[in-house]
């Protein structure tokens, strides 16, 4: 997926300025997966990159957390077992955790045991007006630099783990499969943290596809982390993981999402494959298994039938979305007629899949749209698309303007948006 700071979205955002684009942009800020500020991934880094930045690395238990300025700064008080690494003078040293948003989920609970690296809490005037004094300490890389361990095995694996120096492949290879083997959630991610920076990562070994096969189908690895595995796998065309992609469990739409659309990128799906899940009654596995059908070479007309016809707003949106991300002209009339549609929602993803494909023909529908429209909402906006493209005095602006276009273009044309509708 295109980075949405780069995509083509984002650059008329820039172009158009925030107040230009209110009707566009929060709900496509949204599809396109950007977290919302409280949220917070684990095992983005590896483990064995932040650990020279600790100054210790301990195995404490959570003794208690401590809640100031109305939750959005907490201090985990930990009971130290043992220190892996460094030193902790305190005797009960405390966590900071700057949360900001006070529903957001707990850095660790309390009687948790964790594996945490721990650096000096960087010194702000926020902290030192809401807590006691003293020192305080936070975790290497926010919610990356902790492991909650379930049981004192889990806790050596974790230190076995970070005591691993090399990042040769056959390391990085080893480390990950004992992240990936071992069930603990926070490890399975470090596994394929470790996995993303393996170089060469083909090819892979029977064991190696065993090993894949058993995290995949292991359902206390969470479903982000297998989800990431098999597009992992897709990306570096590893074909001899099909066997390992057959033991996947499905037990969420994001896990089926990545499994089809893996073996489709992998060769691996047909048509007739996929004809189960695009009958689904579920909808989130119509969804799914469209955005797959879309990764198959000749399938434009079929999935335009999704996203033109489909009883659920969500598949038609994941239809649009995927012809979007095939950048084919011949997608473009599909994507004009679903611009038109009835759902603000629908319009505002075709919009962005027209300006994914890009071109002459996605101008010449914007043209057809700013003219001949079904409603003055969608006569704007698609003007609106063209003028922030190309300028008000662009070539495609221009035909608008000679085509006697409707009050509201015209409007439009002359002031400037003022407010969407």
């Amino acid at each position: 997926m295109t980075p949405l700071h780069s995509s083509p979205v984002a650059r008329v955002v820039r172009a158009a300025g925030l107040a230009s684009l209110l009707l566009l942009l929060v709900p496509l800020a949204t599809a396109a997966g950007v977290p919302s500020p409280e949220v917070v991934a684990s095992g983005d880094r590896p483990l064995r990159t932040l650990v020279g930045q600790a100054i210790a690395v301990v195995v404490a238990d959570v003794a208690r957390s401590e809640s100031y300025d109305e939750d959005r700064l907490r201090v985990y008080k930990l009971h130290v077992i043992r220190v892996v690494r460094g030193r902790v003078d305190a005797p009960e040293p405390g966590i900071v955790e700057v949360r900001g948003v006070a529903s957001r989920g707990p850095l660790v609970g309390d009687g948790e045991r964790v594996v945490a690296l721990l650096q000096r809490a960087t010194a702000v005037t926020y902290l030192s007006q809401h807590l006691p004094g003293g020192e305080y300490l936070e975790t290497v890389g926010g919610r990356d630099g902790i492991v909650p361990v379930g049981n004192d095995a889990e806790a050596q694996l974790t230190e076995r783990i970070l005591a691993e120096t090399g990042d040769d492949a056959d390391t990085v290879r080893r480390v990950a499969a004992l992240g990936l083997a071992s069930g603990n959630p926070r490890l399975a991610a470090d596994g394929l943290a470790e996995l993303r920076r393996a170089e060469p990562f083909r090819p892979l070994s029977a064991s190696d596809v065993d090993a894949l096969g058993k995290a995949l189908a292991d359902r206390r690895i969470p479903p982000t982390v297998r989800a990431g595995l098999m597009r992992l796998v897709a990306d570096r065309h590893a074909v001899e993981a099909a066997p390992a992609l057959e033991r996947a469990a499905t037990d969420t739409p994001a896990v089926l999402d990545a499994l089809l659309a893996a073996r489709a990128d992998l060769g691996l799906a047909t048509r007739d494959q996929l004809a189960p899940q695009l009958g689904a009654k579920d909808p989130a596995v119509r969804a799914a298994a469209v955005r797959a059908l879309a990764r198959l070479d000749g399938t434009v007309a079929e999935v335009g039938q999704y996203a033109t016809s489909d009883p659920d707003v969500a598949v038609r949106q994941a239809a649009i979305d995927a012809l979007g991300a095939t950048k084919r002209a011949d997608a473009v009339p599909i994507l004009r007629k679903t611009f038109d549609a009835s759902e603000t929602v629908i319009l505002q993803h075709s919009a962005q899949a027209m300006l994914e494909i890009g071109g002459p023909a996605v101008d010449d529908a914007f043209v057809d749209l700013a003219l001949h429209g079904g409603s003055p909402q969608v006569r704007r906006y698609a003007t609106m698309l063209l003028v922030i493209q190309h300028g008000r005095d662009g070539e495609p602006v221009r035909r608008i303007e000679r085509s006697n276009p409707a009050p509201e273009v015209r409007d439009y044309l002359e002031h400037g948006l003022q407010k969407p509708d």
